[in-house]
């Protein structure tokens, strides 16, 4: 499985929005575009790469749930720079396919110079 930053994305301003935890299998009840173990594989690469702190739900299985205790500050600087739908669409049409293989610096980097551009600092 890889990483999917339209996903990454939607789970930041998901839990931006609310006011609880979030859960992986509520985000997989109101998608069609995304299956449970897809939003739980990106809500573990998230935490791994400090943007989110999640409490895994584990059984005998394997992960069961994933919830979504917060947004780290590191998380809620990335998604500054990519909340805006204006930016986040010119980046994906600029790098069309290729956004997925764009290292999260590069990807943050370019959101802030859109960013930056828009506000009329650069």
């Amino acid at each position: 499985m890889r990483r999917n930053m339209d996903l990454v994305r939607e789970i930041l301003i998901e839990v931006s929005k609310s006011d609880k935890e979030v859960r992986a299998s509520e985000i997989a009840e109101k998608s069609s575009k995304y299956s449970l173990e897809e939003i739980i594989y990106n809500m573990k690469i998230m935490e791994e790469g400090n943007l989110i702190n999640v409490c895994i739900g584990e059984r005998e299985v394997g992960v069961v749930d994933v919830i979504v205790l917060d947004i780290t500050w590191y998380g809620n600087e990335f998604l500054d720079s990519i909340s805006s739908n204006e930016i986040w669409e010119k980046i994906k049409n600029n790098f069309s396919d290729k956004i997925i293989n764009i290292p999260f610096d590069i990807l943050t980097s370019l959101a802030k110079l859109y960013l930056k551009n828009k506000l009329g600092l650069s």
